[in-house]
Parts: C-alpha cells; sequence; structure tokens
C-alpha cells in the first residue's frame, strides 16, 4: 500500500461509521468501474474487430449521429447510497454530490477539467433517470 493510501485510509477511519460506509461504497463502486473499463476492451483484437463492425453497421443503417463538441450528456440519477450521480454518455467523467445543486457544480468542474479550452463543449445537457417500479 503507498504511504498516501495509506493516509487516505487513517484519516477516513476518523469518520463517524456512516460516513465511513458511504465512502467504502463510492471506492468499491469506483474500482469496480475502472476494473470493467480497462478489461472491456482490452479482451482481445477480435472483440475490438466485432465492435468496430457493428459501429459500421451502425453508421451505414443511419443508426448514429454525427459527433460535435457542442454538447456533452450526462444521464442523473438518485444514488443508492443517497445524493446523486452523473455519467457522461461520451466521455470518461462521472461525479457525484449530496445536492442536485451541488451536482451541476460538479459536473460543471468535470468538464472544465476533463477538456482542453478548443474541445470544451458549449453545452452540458443532464438527462435526468428515475426507475418507477408499478405492480400491475
Amino acid at each position: 500500500m503507498t504511504e498516501l493510501l495509506s493516509k487516505a485510509f487513517d484519516e477516513a477511519s476518523k469518520l463517524p461509521e456512516e460516513l465511513q460506509d458511504r465512502l467504502a461504497a463510492r471506492l468499491v463502486r469506483e474500482l469496480a468501474d475502472e476494473v470493467k473499463r480497462d478489461g472491456s476492451l482490452a479482451d482481445s483484437a477480435e472483440a475490438r474487430e466485432q465492435l468496430a463492425d457493428q459501429a459500421l453497421r451502425e453508421h451505414h443503417e443511419r443508426k448514429t449521429t454525427e459527433y460535435t463538441n457542442d454538447e456533452v450528456i450526462f444521464t442523473v440519477q438518485e444514488s443508492p447510497e443517497g445524493g446523486y450521480e452523473a455519467q457522461a454518455l461520451s466521455a470518461p467523467i462521472f461525479t457525484e454530490a449530496d445536492t442536485l445543486e451541488d451536482l451541476r457544480s460538479m459536473v460543471r468542474d468535470a468538464v472544465e477539467c476533463h477538456f482542453e479550452d478548443a474541445d470544451r463543449p458549449k453545452v452540458i445537457r443532464l438527462h435526468f433517470v428515475k426507475d418507477e417500479i408499478m405492480t400491475v
């Protein structure tokens, strides 16, 4: 374990148990996402070739739209641990916050950090996703 990680865990151990659990859940989820991202396209050349073929088929069938850097879209949903999570659809950006006001600020900051000035989108669109389960 690195010195910095050890220090982070030492500081986290001083938090109340509820906050420790929230922090641990976020860390575990983030680590799982990293593993999934790292492994998803690196599995094999054949898998990448299949994805490329599928993308070309969808393009020829006019199921795709031309990419422009004018807009970045985030899906926003309530977090199981409380608060909100936002995930960009076209860039590897994820952030979370306790309130929608804080989330908007975090999304704006994340976009500013992720993109260079020349490539930064002019518009950020937040798409709110909420599942509702009903009985028949």
